[in-house]
């Protein structure tokens, strides 16, 4: 990896890392319609990076799929601010919204040790 494209990454990672935190606070805080315009942001940044990075071949397929799983996490989120407190799909989405950030980070982890980038994998 070349070393504007690392220095690239790493601030992109630390956005990536800042808008996955925001995401899991307001899903702890269950204040789903409050979250929702971060869960877009997220959707919006991962979908665009995924757009960048698809076709080049110097990308690891950790990137890819940390970023797909963030988006999807995005995606579950927004799936909760439209659906009422307490009902059994809320709370579902909402598993599935956590998994999918755990995830996430996990492979992550792989990709941002690999290439030795600053930055830990999003947590809240």
């Amino acid at each position: 990896m070349s070393e504007g494209r690392a220095a690239g990454d790493a601030q992109r990672l630390l956005e990536l890392q800042e808008l996955v935190q925001a995401v899991e606070k307001a899903l702890e805080s269950r204040e789903y319609k409050a979250g929702r315009p971060v869960a877009n942001r997220l959707a919006a940044s991962t979908g665009a990076w995924i757009d960048d990075i698809q076709h080049d071949p110097e990308i690891d397929a950790e990137l890819t799929a940390a970023l797909k799983v963030f988006r999807n996490a995005a995606f579950a989120f927004r799936q909760l601010s439209k659906a009422s407190r307490g009902t059994g799909r809320n709370v579902a989405m909402a598993e599935t919204c956590a998994t999918l950030i755990a995830q996430g980070r996990d492979v992550l982890a792989i990709y941002t040790e690999r290439h030795g980038l600053s930055g830990e994998a999003p947590e809240a």
